[in-house]
């Protein structure tokens, strides 16, 4: 699985900007490395430093150790990896934006995040704030590393040893990359092999400047028959009002305050009505690490039975499925915490990563059939 999404973009395993403390942040890390750097390049010295890369071949070199090899005798070619003051606030450059992206990252969501719960702190307190301290506190030293590094000469040399965000304490969660995934598979079985194309539709346009990763607005879209199929990750679904207000195709029950968010939402669109899409078939996917579909997974994701088109109120649902990494259904249709009464057809996608099974194949294969049917 991990080698599948660093092949998609690093940024699906690996957070620069890490969690928890502000010392624990790679990017961080990072900084006062560079701050050692440019000490002793204040000082008149010079140590060794190359830019930062992150991209797949560095991480398949970090993953796997190469055979020992002798030692190369030192010779004076070693200054083919000097880098000028240039290509110091160039990294500072890239660090800064970093930072600022995931900024407003957490700046979009907050409304959504910081609703009231009844018995504890909204997400945006618990996960969020910290998160922008740490980051805020990035962003200031990095302005003062690129100040600082402006007041040398433009002939100043850097050297340097290579350095890398990228390593187990910056992995994502376990439960995150299974999402990502699933996500990517699901992508698959409508599209098939995930070319050039597709990776920049999911993830925009490769650049320096960012590691990137899925967000609420990472989309597949296609043209099928006479509808748009649009699949969708992390989607925020908002009240009909703020749905409306912000042209979303999908809108909420109302018996809760705060948005939901499912995994990945498949859903078929036939034009628009007002600028806002009218979704005529949608089908909702959540990824849980679980191997098996159990009562209490079932009760998190009934509620999305009441997604509705903006539109037109209309009732769109047409299956929940819990996508679950394990070899097979688990016998859906005879296991005994299958909830009854379900408003919508409850299914399994048994996607245990590694090689596709039978099992995964029929899953998907079923879906996209299903897609298919009434997108004709």
């Amino acid at each position: 699985m991990i080698a599948e999404l660093e092949a998609a973009s690093p940024g699906l395993v690996y957070d620069p900007v890490g969690a928890g403390s502000i010392n624990a942040s790679p990017l961080y890390q990072e900084l006062r490395a560079l701050e050692a750097v440019l000490r002793q390049a204040e000082a008149g010295d010079t140590i060794r430093a190359a830019p930062l890369r992150i991209d797949a071949r560095t991480l398949a070199r970090q993953t796997r150790l190469p055979p020992r090899r002798p030692a190369a005798p030192r010779t004076s070619t070693a200054d083919k990896h000097t880098n000028d003051i240039r290509d110091f606030r160039k990294r500072l450059g890239r660090i800064i934006a970093t930072a600022e992206a995931a900024i407003r990252a957490i700046e979009r969501s907050r409304r959504y995040r910081d609703t009231p719960m009844p018995k504890q702190s909204t997400l945006y307190v618990d996960v969020d704030v910290p998160r922008l301290e740490a980051l805020q506190k990035v962003v200031g030293t990095a302005r003062m590393l690129s100040a600082r590094a402006a007041a040398l000469p433009d002939s100043a040399r850097l050297h340097a040893r290579r350095m890398s965000l990228l390593s187990q304490r910056a992995q994502r969660p376990l439960s995150a990359m299974y999402e990502r995934w699933v996500f990517l598979e699901i992508v698959k079985a409508f599209h098939g092999v995930l070319d050039a194309h597709v990776i920049e539709q999911l993830l925009g346009p490769a650049q320096d400047a960012t590691v990137r990763d899925f967000d609420e607005r990472t989309q597949y879209v296609a043209t099928t028959g006479d509808c748009t199929l649009r699949i969708r990750f992390e989607p925020w679904i908002l009240s009909r009002e703020l749905s409306i207000a912000f042209e979303h195709g999908l809108y909420r029950g109302p018996s809760l305050a705060h948005a939901w968010r499912p995994d990945i939402v498949v859903q078929l669109e036939r034009g628009t009505r007002a600028g806002i899409p009218v979704v005529s078939d949608a089908w909702i996917i959540d990824a849980k690490l679980s191997a098996a579909p159990r009562r209490e997974l079932w009760m998190q994701v009934l509620k999305y039975a009441d997604i509705r088109a903006s539109s037109n109120d209309a009732s769109v649902v047409r299956m929940i499925a819990l996508a679950l990494p394990a070899p097979d259904d688990g016998g859906i249709a005879f296991y005994e915490s299958l909830p009854t009464g379900s408003a919508v057809p409850l299914k399994v996608l048994p996607l245990l990563p590694g090689a596709r099974s039978r099992a995964a194949s029929s899953a998907l294969g079923a879906l996209v059939s299903a897609v298919g049917s009434l997108a004709r």
